[in-house]
């Protein structure tokens, strides 16, 4: 019987490590060890390094501590090891034997993929284009990757389960920082941990800065509201989960976020307003809603106070809101001037801190990103580039709400969940610019698979009757 390819892979990569532990000494052999053997297990198995994949996407702080004893980051490694995999079952692959197709998010996802190379040869700013071009095409890996690991209800639900205990377990960080006053994990950037009146902000297990992280746990938040309703058997974990993203998301003091959270509950209420189960969601959603602005941070309180200000006379003392004006108002000059290819993918901040714009109100003498994902798209792509962009996020909230608007199977609920989840990170996105993390495309790529996926197990519908 010929060996698989997967199975000689194992076996040399095994005969490598049995050569390598015998000339290095006990600790690197260990580490040597354990490193190899957590790379076994990925190749062994594709999805359970797909699984990490997003668990990382969310608990990048904890990676930073491992990826600072490594040549290369732990995700990369990982995204190595599973493409690998792919690769190596290609050929028993269901999409080879014509059981899966693409969908349209794979599709506009594609050539997106290709339009940011298009934008980039066209760019005059090749040099500040090459390292984001690069690192955007290597995050949109995401969606055919998933694509081909999550290929059952029960992929897609351990899916869910590992987005939403990355949420709680990065909530568990920002209670203890905001509480304690620690600071747990180092950060990519330590100026991404924003302070508001004197008070740092904790970003939990990410290493984003806290308004990015606040939308991801935003994320987890919405998916286990969704299943605490649906999903009998696993209630109590998402009550808890959700109560614990409940508790930090004020700490993070994130405007964005919480406005996001507001509307993607208000968004939840009116798709289960017929569940069994909705009137009593409501009266604890309310009770939680008076109990959270009554023991809101006073940072947060203020920095919702001079929005107030900023909306009722047009005048703040907050230079954040000034920025995310000037943002948008240099944003929009700059695309009238390159509209089809854009500046080029990661040219807005280089073309922002030009002389050219030094008067604005807000602006900063340094490199800035637009914080609106989608006008940074079209800014940095063109309109072709927004309309991909647009087409692979919209056709997958589309695909998984419809999918999940009337749940019968836990597919369906799982599908809702996401859709639901997708809508409230694209809302928050008007405010950040997500549109490169890796949440963006895992989203994407998890409601399509829902969407096709859709039409599996009896749940508990909580229907009336």
């Amino acid at each position: 019987m010929t060996p698989a390819p997967r199975q000689l892979a194992l076996g040399f990569g095994g005969a490598l490590l049995a050569a390598a532990a015998a000339l290095s000494g006990p600790a690197l052999a260990a580490g040597l060890l354990a490193t190899a053997l957590g790379g076994f297990a990925v190749l062994g198995n594709t999805v359970l390094g797909a699984y990490l994949l997003v668990a990382l996407a969310q608990l990048d702080g904890i990676a930073l501590l491992v990826d600072q004893r490594l040549p290369i980051s732990l995700f990369k490694a990982v995204t190595a090891l599973v493409l690998l995999s792919l690769v190596l079952t290609v050929r028993r692959h269901p999409l080879m034997q014509g059981r899966l197709r693409l969908s349209p998010t794979a599709m506009f996802t594609l050539l997106f993929a290709i339009w940011l190379c298009v934008s980039y040869l066209a760019s005059d700013w090749q040099s500040y284009s090459y390292d984001h071009t690069k690192g955007f095409l290597q995050t949109l890996l995401l969606v055919p990757i998933l694509g081909l690991t999550v290929t059952s209800p029960r992929h897609l639900r351990r899916m869910v389960l590992v987005i939403a205990a990355s949420g709680a377990i990065s909530a568990v960080f920002v209670i203890l920082e905001t509480v304690f006053g620690l600071r747990l994990l180092p950060y990519a950037d330590e100026a991404d941990v924003a302070a508001w009146l004197g008070a740092v902000r904790s970003a939990g297990a990410s290493a984003y800065n806290p308004t990015t992280s606040s939308h991801l746990m935003a994320v987890s938040l919405m998916l286990a509201l969704v299943m605490a309703l649906y999903d009998r058997r696993g209630r109590r974990l998402w009550v808890l989960i959700s109560l614990l993203c409940l508790v930090a998301l004020p700490m993070m003091g994130a405007r964005s976020g919480a406005i996001a959270v507001a509307m993607g509950i208000g968004l939840i209420g009116f798709r289960m307003r017929h569940h069994r189960l909705f009137p009593v969601v409501a009266l604890g959603a309310l009770a939680a809603l008076v109990v959270a602005v009554l023991n809101a941070p006073d940072t947060l309180v203020e920095r919702f106070g001079v929005l107030g200000d900023f909306l009722g006379e047009g005048d703040t003392s907050d230079r954040s809101l000034l920025r995310r004006l000037s943002y948008n108002q240099i944003g929009l000059a700059l695309w009238a001037e390159h509209p089809v290819t854009g500046l080029g993918p990661g040219a807005y901040p280089v073309n922002y801190a030009s002389d050219a714009f030094r008067w604005y109100p807000g602006r900063e003498a340094e490199a800035r990103q637009l914080h609106n994902a989608y006008l940074e798209v079209a800014v940095e792509t063109g309109i072709v580039g927004i309309a991909l962009f647009l087409g692979a996020l919209l056709s997958a909230a589309w695909a998984a709400l419809k999918a999940g608007l009337h749940p019968v199977t836990e597919t369906q609920v799982l599908a809702q969940a996401l859709g639901v989840a997708i809508a409230v990170f694209m809302f928050a996105s008007l405010f950040m610019p997500n549109e490169d993390i890796k949440y963006t495309w895992i989203l994407a790529a998890l409601c399509a698979r829902a969407a096709q996926l859709a039409g599996g197990w009896r749940v508990d519908t909580g229907q009336a009757g």
